[in-house]
């Protein structure tokens, strides 16, 4: 588990990366089952449920408990994890939620000296002001949106009064620059959200910026609640390697149908 492969030459000097970076998707919330895959609500009926609650105090249903439950318990059983140098949370309260109860799972010398962070830079790509909406509303409200996004695609169309996942993505580099500069040669788990996990890839794996549309794809890549990375660094091809994945397979009870 801590040993990580070496270039040739380079036995002897400091690593500049952290060693082991484990990725998770926060546990499923209200929102993930009233919205559609471009964040806007899919009826008036839905929109009750989520009404008046902005995107940094979304919760985990008691599905997405059980979901971080579960990656907690996979990260330590299978993969053989029992300590981290660094524990972040984006801020927003599904990722801190969801890491609490990772955490929980660890034996209470590594709960007890976690050195936790909430970092704003991993936080989920601004919505904008189609986050209340549903359908009819933003072809009444702001009628261009639908061919600027399919003009300019999923990565660089910007909702309005939001920002583009491409932008999101800057913040993510970002983000890896300071774990560079602060846990070189360290193990790192980061909670995050599904937009910003592909930046994280997008970035870890060197994916270049001319495949980004089909790297993007939401049908063929979609990262669902729980989901798991584990990635190791490569002094040998100076890039981050996937080792692992996990998707929890918990169950849960249908969406609440509204009266």
């Amino acid at each position: 588990m801590n040993s990580t492969s070496s270039r040739p030459g380079r036995q002897d000097e400091a690593p500049l990366h952290p060693r082991n970076v484990i990725l998770v998707r926060h546990g499923e919330t209200d929102r993930n089952i009233v919205s559609r895959k471009n964040g806007i609500l899919k009826s008036e009926e839905y929109r009750e449920l989520v009404r008046g609650v902005p995107d940094h105090r979304v919760a985990l249903t008691a599905l997405g408990k059980r979901q971080a439950i579960a990656v907690g318990r996979h990260i330590i059983h299978t993969w053989g994890f029992s300590h981290f140098d660094a524990w972040y949370d984006s801020g927003y309260r599904r990722t801190v939620e969801t890491l609490d109860l990772v955490l929980k799972c660890f034996p209470a010398k590594e709960q007890a000296g976690a050195h936790r962070r909430s970092r704003l830079e991993i936080r989920e790509r601004t919505p904008g002001y189609i986050f209340e909406m549903v359908p009819d509303d933003v072809q009444t409200y702001f009628p261009w949106w639908a061919e600027h996004r399919r003009l300019f695609g999923s990565v660089y169309s910007r909702p309005p009064g939001g920002e583009s996942i491409a932008e999101a993505w800057q913040r993510v580099h970002t983000f890896l620059t300071s774990l560079r500069r602060r846990w070189p040669g360290k193990d790192v788990l980061v909670v995050n959200h599904g937009r910003v996990m592909m930046g994280f890839k997008y970035w870890m794996e060197k994916r270049p910026a001319s495949e980004v549309d089909a790297f993007f794809d939401y049908h063929k890549n979609r990262i669902r609640n729980g989901d798991t990375w584990w990635y190791r660094y490569s002094d040998r091809d100076r890039v981050y390697k996937l080792v692992a994945t996990f998707r929890p397979t918990v169950g849960g009870k249908p969406p609440r149908k509204v009266n």
